[in-house]
């Protein structure tokens, strides 16, 4: 089903043209074309007898709306040239008045809208709705837990290590009067060692110890529902660049057109979890042999750092997430934004165009004209989510706690291998 509005665009350019030899010429051109805005749509009647039976109720979607606005300009010379008949030199004026940039763009827009997702933006919502859908389902990594057991064993016995070296280190160093680069040294040492036993021994641990909470609180909780989820990603296109010189009908004015895109995005990934009553234990503390594949990547060391590059642990994560109490995905796409044609006034063309026709320009006002086409846009689609994949991408570190990390563990790295040369 569809439905189109058409609102009529009616845009006119007048050209005058008179001289003191009693000559007058008027000629006008216009640009007509219908506003574009449409909705189109497939009727799902059914849609309440979908849900209640846990099926996905979504349906396609599509609707845009695209205008227009353009300024109107005026631009006017004064020229002279030679009347060959009376001998004499004349003078005359033309005069151009309306909407020059328009008529040359009209018939680029007001057809049928699609705008295709960016395949790295997709590739972020899908891992983002996976981690949505196991956060439905498992609220502890409990085979990555079980793996690091020796390691958090040892930071229970010994709390804050680090710390109570450095400080002891320190009083040492003020007791002995060591150098300032000494004690500076030494408490860079301090600050690294206590922020990566926070960030990969402590800080890991009370978040298992708050997931597992919940994991068994989950156990309490025996009413059957059905949990809505949705993970959003944003971007912004943008472009200025040079297009076209247009000219008037009677190519007696130019304008430099440039192009200018500015469009927000927002697409949405969205969908429905259904809780059983009664639920797995063993599901909710990630200890599933689905689980088993990504806890294994994070366990191998310094996996998290080829992660800050390319996304094994997201695709594996991805790999391992169970889906079978999905009810149903869909997909949105909004976006808003326009085109905007600026037509700056091109001051020399005049003069070169008339020059071979005798006319010489004495005096020239020249006007810019704009022409804009906004566009709002909104598309839905459902989806499959057995169809929905996380490739592997390579891309930079992009979050500052993240370069932090590895300039600490370049500085671990560092001072074990002068370590091991001492020795």
């Amino acid at each position: 089903m569809s439905k189109d509005v058409h609102t009529g665009y009616f845009f006119s350019l007048y050209h005058h043209n008179d001289n003191d030899n009693g000559y007058v010429d008027n000629y006008t051109t216009s640009v007509s074309f219908a506003r574009n805005r449409a909705t189109t749509t497939s009727s799902n009647p059914k849609y309440k007898q979908v849900i209640a039976s846990r099926g996905n109720a979504v349906y396609p979607y599509t609707r845009w709306n695209q205008t227009c606005r353009s300024n109107f300009a005026a631009s006017s010379l004064d020229y002279k040239y030679f009347d060959a008949v009376s001998g004499t030199n004349r003078t005359g004026r033309l005069r151009v008045s309306g909407h020059p940039v328009v008529r040359s763009y009209a018939g680029d827009y007001f057809g049928p809208v699609s705008q295709p997702i960016p395949a790295d933006i997709m590739n972020l919502l899908t891992v983002s709705y996976f981690k949505a859908v196991k956060s439905k389902s498992t609220e502890l990594d409990g085979a990555v837990s079980l793996g690091e057991m020796r390691e958090t064993l040892h930071g229970i016995r010994n709390p804050a290590k680090s710390l109570r070296k450095g400080l002891s280190g320190y009083l040492n160093d003020v007791k002995k009067r060591c150098s300032g680069i000494k004690k500076l040294d030494r408490t860079l040492h301090v600050i690294k060692d206590t922020y990566l036993e926070w960030s990969f021994g402590w800080r890991p641990l009370l978040s298992d110890i708050d997931s597992a909470g919940k994991a068994l609180n989950s156990q309490l909780d025996t009413f059957e529902r059905s949990e809505r989820i949705g993970v959003s990603q944003t971007w912004t296109t943008q472009s200025n660049m040079y297009d076209r010189t247009v000219t008037d009908a009677r190519a007696w004015f130019a304008w430099d057109v440039y192009h200018i895109a500015d469009y927000q995005h927002k697409v949405r990934m969205f969908g429905a979890i259904h809780r059983p009553g009664k639920q797995n234990i063993y599901q909710h503390l990630g200890l599933t042999p689905s689980n088993w594949l990504p806890a294994a990547w994070e366990l191998l060391p310094f996996s998290f750092v080829t992660d800050y590059f390319i996304n094994i642990g997201n695709c594996l994560s991805a790999l391992g997430t169970s889906t079978k109490n999905v009810q149903y995905t869909g997909l949105s796409h909004v976006m808003k934004g326009s085109d905007t044609y600026h037509g700056k006034a091109n001051q020399s063309y005049s003069s070169l165009t008339l020059a071979p026709y005798g006319l010489t320009v004495t005096s020239i006002f020249h006007a810019d004209n704009d022409c804009v086409f906004p566009l709002e846009y909104f598309n839905r689609t459902r989806l499959d989510v057995a169809d929905l994949w996380v490739i592997p991408t390579i891309t930079l570190p992009s979050l500052s706690t993240q370069w932090i990390n590895l300039s600490f563990l370049a500085k671990e790295l560092k001072d074990i291998s002068q370590s091991v040369f001492r020795r």
